[in-house]
Formats: structure tokens, C-alpha cells, sequence
């Protein structure tokens, strides 16, 4: 993730609630990483089981797991309750989907809302399409 740029406070200490940029691209290879169990060009990069753990609702009665939502509420119909993704500012997204090897990398910069019905669909087709 060669562009990613992490923001720090007016002295210096970065800011762990996110406000992280990079490239839709690099957004992708994060969702590759995933992916492949935390292992990039054959280095494990991610601590064994650190995937599952980071990808599996963990927070009793919600979606949450460790950084990422699950799609185990059913918030997009269309996909495996196992999906996983992270979210960010103007509805940015990359989506996991490890049963079918696929990620998904979306951009929204724009003042309106994604249109998540929209975005269930056309994940589903690159679901029928692809994996």
C-alpha cells in the first residue's frame, strides 16, 4: 500500500480512530491481504488467525468484529452473512468475500449517500460473474 498516508494530531501522534488515505488500489490489496490469510507475496504479514478473528461479528447481538462489519445482520441481502468490510469516510468500502475469493473496493467522494441497494446488487453480480 505504497500511497497510504495515516494523519496525526497539531503534535505529532497519529490517530487511531482512522483517518487513513490511500488509493482505491491500495484499498483493494488490503482486501487481497485478507484474502489470503494475512500472507502478501508469500510473507505472513498478519498474525496467524488474526483473519478470522478480524472478520467474525464478535460483539454478541451486533455485526462488529475487529475493524471490519459482518454481514450477518443481513444489511446487504444479496451477500453471504460471512462478508466482511471496512468502512470509511463519504461511504468508502472494501468488502471481503473469502468463501468466493473476491474483494471489492468502493469509492464514494461525493456529498450524497451510497446507494446500498445499488451496491448489494452489483456486488452480487460480481459475485455470479467472477468468483
Amino acid at each position: 500500500m505504497s500511497s497510504y498516508q495515516h494523519s496525526s494530531d497539531i503534535v505529532g501522534n497519529f490517530i487511531g480512530s482512522g483517518a487513513g488515505f490511500a488509493t482505491l488500489r491500495d484499498y483493494a490489496k488490503l482486501g487481497v491481504l485478507y484474502l489470503n490469510d494475512g500472507i502478501w507475496n508469500g510473507e505472513q504479514l498478519l498474525p496467524t488467525g488474526w483473519v478470522d478473528y478480524a472478520t467474525t461479528a464478535t460483539h454478541t447481538g451486533t455485526s462488529y468484529a475487529a475493524c471490519f462489519r459482518t454481514n450477518i445482520d443481513g444489511r446487504f441481502p444479496s451477500l453471504p452473512a460471512e462478508t466482511a468490510w471496512a468502512a470509511g469516510a463519504s461511504d468508502n468500502r472494501v468488502f471481503i468475500l473469502r468463501r468466493h475469493r473476491l474483494t471489492v473496493a468502493v469509492s464514494n467522494e461525493s456529498d450524497h449517500p451510497m446507494d446500498l441497494v445499488a451496491l448489494d446488487k452489483m456486488i452480487a453480480a460480481a459475485i455470479a460473474t467472477f468468483a
